[in-house]
């Protein structure tokens, strides 16, 4: 995955997260000049792109398209960044930018023309919070399977709908089980570590855009939601030994630290890992 590349005044480019399949990065624009501009040199990568703050225009030929909070915008490898300021502000953008042979497996035909067949799509409340929501698990260094996995997820629905295409239903062949079955593996034996997409479907020899709709097409959970509980389990098995200090679990489980493995508790038992074992054991500590 490219880093982002030098930044070319006034856009700065930041990485929030940098992934075996997809990126976050944090672009950020202080141009106000109403005229149109040819703002940064052909773009290295595939991007889409959801503002965060500012308005601008972007120009494509003779099409304009106004960009704001309400859609998302894609940007073809290659192509050029023509923009303009009526506002007479700067702008904040969260980019998710994809490596070619992702784009190619979601829609091959935007790498054989350069371009994608629409430049935005309207953006709904619901679409854009999982926006905002991805953005700050980024900032605070979330686990890389979720971020990756949640990223993948959303810069994938865009490009799906600026080309028109829903989702492929894939099979239950035995392949598919197989592969589902053989990621489930990994993950049983290696949930304590730092794992990225990359590192799990490298080994299985599948992209990890393939690796993630088989595995929730097979058991109807995302690669990071099934890790979590393997963590949870393993958390609950440490939570009730003797002498085990809330430090201890998190670290035996996987987990970061004490508030990643509180926010876990919170989401799976709705209920903090103290308390669990109070309620369960009658004991605090």
């Amino acid at each position: 995955m490219p880093s982002p590349p030098p930044s070319s005044p006034p856009v700065r480019r930041g990485a929030l997260f940098l992934g075996e399949a997809v990126a976050v990065h944090d672009n950020v624009c202080g141009r106000s000049d109403p005229a149109v501009s040819e703002e940064t040199r052909p773009l290295e990568f595939f991007e889409v792109v959801f503002p965060r703050s500012g308005v601008w225009l972007r120009h494509r030929g003779r099409e304009v398209w106004s960009v704001d909070a309400g859609s998302a915008h894609l940007f073809a490898l290659g192509e050029s960044h023509r923009v303009s300021h009526p506002a007479g502000c700067g702008d904040r953008n969260t980019g998710l930018v994809l490596d070619e042979a992702t784009v190619a497996e979601l829609a091959p035909r935007v790498v054989e023309r350069g371009t994608f067949a629409r430049a935005a799509v309207p953006v709904d409340e619901r679409t854009y919070a999982e926006h905002c929501a991805l953005v700050e698990l980024a900032r605070r260094g979330g686990e890389e399977l979720e971020v990756e996995e949640r990223a993948l997820a959303l810069a994938a629905g865009v490009v799906r709908r600026a080309e028109g295409e829903s989702a492929r239903a894939i099979g239950r062949s035995r392949a598919h089980r197989e592969l589902a079955h053989a990621a489930r593996v990994e993950l049983a034996t290696r949930f304590p570590e730092r794992l990225g997409l990359g590192d799990l479907a490298a080994p299985l020899g599948v992209s990890v855009f393939h690796l993630c709709r088989v595995f929730k097409e097979e058991f109807g959970v995302p690669l990071h939601a099934f890790r979590r509980s393997l963590r949870v389990r393993a958390a609950l098995r440490e939570l009730f030994a003797a002498g085990r200090t809330l430090y201890d679990v998190a670290e035996a489980a996987g987990f970061s630290d004490r508030t990643q493995l509180h926010r876990a508790f919170r989401r799976t038992l709705g209920a903090s890992p103290s308390a669990v074992r109070r309620r369960l054991t009658g004991r605090s500590s």
